[in-house]
């Protein structure tokens, strides 16, 4: 995974532009606001490929219906490899369940708005059914 700057955009394979934020100085995620402000969010996490891209512009068939909040976890971290903690929910001195909160509340304060309600699924698979 090629580190972005703290806030950058990031193109979906599709063409569409989402806003990519560091979060707590190594961890990214995409977010894409809803077009109601407590639009339902939907939490969904890329597979082993890593392919954000893909995953993003596979949304971008739901519009604005959702908030959209999508965690880059990167493959390895200080030398580690760590590419497959995420899955497990703690790895490496990381709860995974802790950071995933963290960045759901950070996401939301940057939306100064809060969903009425958040769906996370297991998977990328799941969580376009979940809308």
């Amino acid at each position: 995974m090629t580190l972005l700057p703290p806030t950058a955009q990031i193109k979906a394979t599709n063409g569409s532009a989402w806003l990519s934020t560091t979060f707590a100085g190594q961890w990214r995620f995409a977010l894409r606001p809803g077009r109601e402000a407590d639009a339902p969010m939907v939490i969904a996490v890329h597979g082993s490929d890593r392919d954000t891209a893909g995953l993003l512009g596979g949304f971008d068939a739901l519009g604005d219906t959702v908030t959209l909040l999508v965690p880059e976890f990167p493959q390895v971290m200080g030398g580690q490899d760590i590419a497959d903690d995420y899955k497990f929910l703690v790895g490496n001195g990381v709860n995974y369940l802790d950071l995933l909160d963290a960045m759901r509340r950070d996401a939301t304060a940057q939306l100064n708005a809060t969903p009425r309600t958040t769906y996370c699924p297991s998977s990328e698979h799941l969580a376009q059914l979940a809308v």
